[in-house]
């Protein structure tokens, strides 16, 4: 009779070997062969745990740069946000200003037309022009219109 033992999760391992012999038969060995099953079992057992614990503290290492990682991303979209909402108060200021200009523009305008014309003949007419430039004026001009009150405040 014969028995053996060898690795059985690939690894190359020391392989166990007893056979029967005139001088001693497998039943005598047995005390041999359990020890030497307990003693492989528990090497087997305490590399899984080994490896196991490895791969917990790879794992965790690898969550944690993740959750970092996430962190990070989670900033800088607040960042960008912040700055793209900056940017758009920006717009929204330079906007009202040219806004006003413009406006400031058509009342210059309407003031230089009413000071060059000589006209008193077409008096409504021209009183009438004016008075619809200068509503355009005001319709556009963000202290008028109370425009400025609209840009967000960070």
């Amino acid at each position: 009779m014969s028995l053996s033992i060898s690795g059985w999760d690939g690894e190359e391992r020391e392989k166990y070997a007893w056979n029967d012999s005139p001088e001693a038969s497998i039943e005598v060995l047995l005390t041999d062969i359990i020890v030497k099953l307990f003693v492989l079992t528990e090497v087997l057992y305490r590399e899984r745990e080994i490896h196991h614990h490895e791969w917990l503290i790879k794992r965790k290492t690898e969550m944690e740069e993740e959750n970092r990682q996430c962190v990070l991303d989670e900033e800088k979209k607040a960042r960008e946000f912040r700055e793209r909402q900056e940017k758009e108060r920006i717009d929204d200021l330079l906007a009202d200003a040219d806004a006003m200009q413009k406006a400031n523009i058509i009342r210059n305008y309407v003031v230089d037309v009413l000071d060059t014309i000589d006209r008193p003949s077409s008096e409504s007419e021209i009183q009438e022009w004016a008075n619809w430039a200068l509503m355009q004026a005001d319709r556009i001009d963000p202290l008028k219109n109370n425009q400025f009150l609209n840009i967000k405040r960070g």
